[in-house]
């Protein structure tokens, strides 16, 4: 796997997916004359956006697309193909779910790791924010020293590493908004 991209935007695309795969079980379970079609795009758009991102796995889903339209094509019952296409969904997002839960992992480790800091350092009184600055100026100034303190700078590099610099900023910048407010 060689990702492409803000890991933090990967993370949420593939959230975006995997929430998308209920709305098309419900369409199935309905009934629905769209629930195949429904499908089909979320195949498609799925093997797109991971092939966008650098992953193999969108060959898999690829392959998951042919089978459906095989089955499709083929004479048989509306509720054979029915069932099949059923027979297809678990695998499927269980792909998206296999990519999606390290990653997310990765990212709530960091983002667990930022708020005890953060509010420790908020409740020592260190954490002080002059709104006539500008927030990510701050948000800089903040880095600039977690990363030069002594405890701190082996698992700052480390939480920077994982997720690359720009992610990090932005889950810093999101826990001290949350934690400032």
């Amino acid at each position: 796997m060689r990702k492409q991209g803000s890991t933090l935007d990967i993370v949420q695309a593939l959230y975006d997916k995997l929430q998308q795969v209920s709305d098309i079980v419900n369409a199935f379970e309905h009934r629905d004359v769209t629930a195949t079609a429904l499908w089909l795009d979320w195949l498609t758009n799925t093997s797109k956006q991971l092939k966008q991102f650098g992953f193999a796995e969108s060959s898999a889903i690829a392959g998951i697309k042919a089978d459906v339209l095989a089955k499709v094509a083929e004479k048989q019952s509306r509720k054979e193909k029915f069932v099949a296409m059923l027979a297809t969904i678990n695998p499927a997002q269980a792909i998206v779910l296999g990519l999606y839960t390290p990653l997310n992992e990765k990212v709530e480790n960091v983002r667990t790791f930022l708020i005890q800091i953060i509010n420790q350092i908020n409740d020592a009184g260190l954490l002080q924010y002059d709104s006539d600055f500008e927030f990510t100026v701050f948000i800089n100034s903040l880095f600039e020293r977690l990363k030069n303190n002594e405890q701190l700078s082996s698992s700052i590099n480390n939480a920077v590493s994982n997720l690359g610099h720009t992610d990090f900023l932005r889950i810093l910048a999101e826990v001290v908004a949350s934690i400032t407010k």
